[in-house]
């Protein structure tokens, strides 16, 4: 019996971007600045969607899996095909990939991608041919679990409905019926574009709920600080979801920055799903990994300002997933880097991205 399997999978740049605010100095010329501006993002970016799910971090967890299914003489008379290819968050490579795979390549499961706006257009193709489709990585938006649309796919993350509806059960607990809601939108984890959406659908159903105050933010402290101004005179219970731990961070000292930190009145509600609560990772060795309280510098550099930010967390509620074992995933990620370069993918170097790249948990 032999089984072909489609890992499609995604490690740079989405052609969604969201456009950040930047003050160009004047001596310099806008579009030499702007050209470097936009170069500098695009690295970082590239960099943050491949440690998060880029292929060659995240294919030997295949090659665990089917080790243990061995072990356990699960699949004893299975012969696995592997075909990937790199649709690189590109939503339009990601659709004609799946097409291609299952009609020339006769595949039987796929297997991603883990972008959420690729998972939503090439996971259509699937459900049609009756191809089974499993989703993980950042595929977190609520329209991926209707089984009408999708009949085909399963994902194995918590999506940002069961968020919203977590917040919304917060929110009744502790009789808060007027909210802000404040996000700044994350290309790599992205909750920040469906979470919104979802909580308002949520709000406008509850006749006991209501949103007084809805911003997006920029990822300044200036607009931070303007926006928290704002919505201190509507309401002292705020919904905030920032996927970017340095800019939560910021969020933080923009609270304790306008005093807001100093009244007992207000409540800043964290929405994320990150299975950390109020830890946050701050390095990945070979073997272990590390974490440190959230609002806690993240770049390794002290800039003093840890005892701010802490005045602005001692007025957060985080609701998050349930904590995993740090020791299992510690085991995990050790396998993990003693697969990578490793039959059948053999990715290394320029297919890690780099030959000293490891993987790396958002």
């Amino acid at each position: 019996m032999s089984k072909q399997i489609i890992r499609n999978n995604n490690n740079k740049q989405q052609q969604q971007q969201y456009q950040q605010h930047k003050q160009h100095p004047k001596q310099q010329h806008p579009n030499q600045n702007n050209q470097l501006y936009h170069l500098q993002q695009q690295h970082q970016h590239n960099f943050c969607l491949k440690s998060a799910y880029g292929f060659g971090q995240s294919v030997p967890a295949i090659s665990i899996a089917l080790q243990r299914a061995r072990n356990e003489h699960l699949i004893d008379f299975v012969n696995f095909t592997f075909t990937w290819l790199i649709c690189d968050c590109d939503q339009v490579l990601a659709v004609g990939y799946s097409n291609k795979l299952i009609l020339d390549q006769d595949v039987d499961v796929i297997i991603g991608p883990p972008c959420v706006t690729s998972a939503i257009d090439s996971s259509l193709a699937p459900g049609f041919y009756n191809i089974p489709v499993f989703l993980w990585g950042a595929t977190v938006a609520t329209t991926l679990a209707n089984d009408s649309v999708y009949p085909t796919s399963t994902n194995v993350n918590s999506d940002t409905k069961i968020l919203a509806q977590a917040v919304e059960a917060v929110l009744m607990q502790f009789q808060w019926s007027e909210v802000s809601l404040v996000y700044i939108p994350d290309n790599v984890r992205r909750v920040g574009y469906f979470f919104p959406q979802d909580f308002e659908s949520i709000v406008n159903s509850n006749p006991n709920l209501t949103i007084v105050y809805n911003q997006q933010m920029l990822p300044t402290p200036e607009n931070m600080r303007s926006t928290l101004l704002q919505l201190g005179n509507r309401s002292r219970i705020v919904i905030a979801n920032i996927d970017n731990t340095a800019t939560r961070r910021d969020f933080l000292l923009a609270i304790t920055d306008t005093g807001i930190s100093q009244s007992n009145e207000f409540v800043f509600i964290f929405a994320q799903l990150r299975n950390l609560g109020m830890l946050q990772q701050i390095s990945t060795s070979t073997n272990i990994t590390k974490y440190n309280n959230f609002w806690m510098t993240t770049n390794g550099v002290n800039d003093g300002r840890d005892g701010d930010a802490l005045k602005a967390a001692r007025r957060t509620i985080i609701i998050d997933l349930e904590n995993e074992s740090n020791s299992q995933i510690d085991a995990f990620m050790a396998q993990m880097t003693s697969e990578f370069g490793k039959p059948p993918f053999n990715c290394i170097n320029e297919c890690m991205g780099g030959p000293n790249d490891q993987i790396v948990w958002f």
